[in-house]
């Protein structure tokens, strides 16, 4: 899993503000803090930031695995069919 996030120092003035940004920044600082995720800064123009998941994140896939296997089958419980994500590989 590996995620781009650009961060622009000029020309942010001609574009509306992105309301979601401080709260994806706070939670992508979380997720680096429970090291969940690393930061890499790209000094690239305009200068970019990588966020990769870290092997400690890849721990939580079978919790991940297992939740959507469940909501698969409550899916199928309720509305009485497969989702049609249901028959793509997890």
């Amino acid at each position: 899993m590996q995620r781009k996030y650009e961060n622009q120092a000029s020309g942010t003035a001609n574009k509306p503000a992105n309301r979601g940004s401080p709260y994806l920044s706070k939670e992508l600082l979380e997720l680096e803090q429970h090291q969940l995720v690393t930061r890499t800064v790209c000094y690239t123009r305009p200068i970019t930031v990588e966020y990769s998941a870290t092997a400690y994140s890849r721990t939580l896939y079978p919790v991940v695995a297992a939740m959507r296997e469940w909501g698969l089958t409550h899916h199928q419980t309720i509305v009485g069919q497969p989702r049609p994500s249901a028959i793509l590989p997890a």
